[in-house]
């Protein structure tokens, strides 16, 4: 079993898994989503869609010169016809595209790698690899709690001490017949579990309740 470890990365904590780390500024022809709502808005009825259906293939990024996993490019999950692309983005975002990939064309999403040597490979990692040809169950969708305290404020200093928190989207965890496999955000990049995370600044919401 794939485990993963908690870090703290200021004053947060998230649920991490070494990659390689790369940044770029990407223009997305799908916009990224930062709120629970907004997923459930966009894609709810599609990703309820999936449940029932069998997981046909799995696809990532592979870096051939460092001979490892390129976190940056999209999790691509097949269920039949329905292709699901997923990337997690800095610390609290995410989207979701549904278009058909070309996987003999070189990875590049963020429109920045043409210089790297990266290719579609079909996913050995064991928390994906061991959920294909299983049908899929169910979905949740994993928020973070951010919480921020105002530490100094000149001009309201009666503000000083006050809290404001807010839930952002972390995981997509997807529970199969005999597997759960979770794809996260691993700190401005994809990471991918066999478990559910928990702890107390994260909350799991059922597929079935995001049709609000």
């Amino acid at each position: 079993m794939n485990r993963s470890t908690w870090k703290t990365t200021e004053g947060h904590q998230f649920f991490q898994r070494k990659t390689a780390s790369r940044f770029a500024n990407y223009p997305m022809s799908s916009p990224f989503q930062d709120s629970a709502d907004a997923i459930a808005l966009l894609h709810g009825q599609r990703l309820s869609a999936l449940c029932g259906q069998q997981l046909t293939e799995a696809w990532v990024a592979w870096d051939k010169d460092d001979d490892s996993w390129f976190a940056d490019e999209p999790v691509v999950l097949t269920f039949g016809d329905l292709c699901l692309s997923i990337v997690f983005w800095k610390t609290h975002e995410v989207t979701l595209e549904w278009k058909t990939i070309d996987f003999a064309d070189p990875p590049n999403w963020f429109g920045c790698y043409g210089e790297l040597d990266i290719e579609w490979r079909p996913c050995e990692i064991d928390s994906i690899r061991v959920s294909i040809g299983q049908t899929l169950q169910n979905i949740s969708l994993i928020e973070n709690c951010e919480t921020l305290q105002v530490l100094v404020d000149a001009k309201h200093p009666e503000d000083v001490g006050s809290q404001t928190s807010r839930w952002y989207p972390f995981a997509l965890s997807f529970r199969f017949e005999r597997s759960i496999m979770t794809v996260y955000n691993a700190l401005d990049e994809n990471g991918l579990s066999d478990e559910v995370p928990e702890a107390d600044y994260l909350r799991a919401t059922s597929i079935s309740d995001w049709q609000r």
